[in-house]
């Protein structure tokens, strides 16, 4: 193995952000609602972690459940992306299952 194993630390509040800088994460996953699995965070939340200036990825999610989205869902993430634009504290996190046939 050449690398070392990296900690990343989901997290979706202001206090869980500056939690995770300070104390050994190596980088955070930016959330909302990890309640239900995680959904893309506000603006303002993303703005906090590009002002923190930590190793930071924003979920894009537009609901819970399974990672198998409609054209609908995926032009929401698309708009999500597009809307975020310089506020991305570092880079997005996107998954999709295919669809079932």
């Amino acid at each position: 193995m050449t690398g070392s194993v990296l900690l990343e630390v989901c997290v979706d509040t202001a206090e869980g952000l500056e939690i995770a800088a300070a104390h050994g994460a190596d980088r955070i996953e930016l959330c909302a609602s990890l309640g239900i699995g995680g959904l893309t965070p506000s603006i303002g939340m993303m703005r906090l972690a590009k002002a923190i200036g930590f190793p930071t990825r924003a979920m894009i999610r537009p609901r819970q459940g399974d990672f198998t989205y409609s054209d609908t869902e995926l032009t929401m993430m698309l708009d999500d992306i597009e809307l975020g634009g310089g506020h991305w504290p570092g880079g997005r996190r996107c998954r999709r299952q295919p669809a079932k046939r």
